[in-house]
């Protein structure tokens, strides 16, 4: 009922969300319990189980909506604890999949380099929630990864992700906030376009002569030279596991 009341004072608006609490804490009641060992792919916490018991729930609101609202597309998350997916489910025609990979290397687009190819290997995830769900869109980050947003947008269209979204928090103007905007946006309508050149136009046009030495900055610190020969765990790569024991 909830969904319908934004649905009906939205008319404008074709895709709303539901998504899980930003934590590792999750809930071990009996039922939920059990859903886990449903849906779950092993090994362990969080290799498909949460993320099928969050798509369970999602289905049902968007199954019982699409009456009054057939055109409408509900988005969920496979983010964190729900990144890695599901077995023995579907997501609902309508249902859309946002898949947030928070954990990727910035230096790499997220179907490329050592970490994020081999180590979490988002490319083969996505393909999986893909078989999932009809729709598939990419939720870029972009904290420090300047140099990779338009790679990474190239690598959703080469994975077939049918959408992009990215985290653009106007609020907070760390990183070069205005030059990452920038760029998602030059990206976002032409994942072709000279990105290289785009940076180099913006930093002249905001930072004028400071534009020369902040783009070496800026290519210093994003140089997967840095990063390449330190461990997953050197990196304090994040995983499930770590996640639940912060909390």
């Amino acid at each position: 009922e909830t969904m319908r009341t934004w649905m009906r004072d939205n008319p404008n608006v074709d895709m709303f969300t539901i998504i899980q609490s930003d934590t590792g804490i999750y809930c071990q009641c009996n039922q939920c319990m059990a859903m886990y060992d449903t849906f779950g792919v092993g090994p362990g916490a969080g290799y498909g189980d949460f993320a099928g018991r969050n798509l369970w729930f999602v289905n049902q609101v968007a199954a019982a909506v699409e009456d009054e609202f057939p055109d409408n597309r509900i988005a969920t998350w496979a983010y964190g604890a729900t990144r890695n997916p599901p077995k023995g489910i579907k997501a609902h025609r309508n249902v859309v999949i946002c898949y947030l990979p928070i954990e990727r290397c910035e230096c790499h687009a997220i179907d490329r380099g050592p970490i994020n190819d081999d180590y979490y290997a988002f490319a083969q995830g996505i393909r999986q929630w893909q078989e999932i769900a009809g729709e598939v869109h990419l939720w870029d980050y972009g904290f420090a990864g300047i140099l990779t947003i338009a790679d990474n947008a190239r690598a959703a269209r080469r994975l077939g992700m049918t959408g992009m979204k990215v985290d653009a928090i106007i609020d907070i103007q760390s990183g070069f906030g205005f030059l990452r905007y920038w760029l998602w946006a030059q990206s976002m309508r032409n994942a072709d376009w000279d990105d290289d050149w785009g940076m180099r136009e913006f930093l002249g046009a905001y930072y004028e002569a400071a534009g020369v030495p902040i783009e070496r900055y800026i290519r210093l610190v994003a140089n997967p030279r840095n990063y390449e020969p330190l461990s997953a765990k050197r990196m304090v790569i994040w995983d499930v596991t770590s996640a639940h024991n912060l909390v």
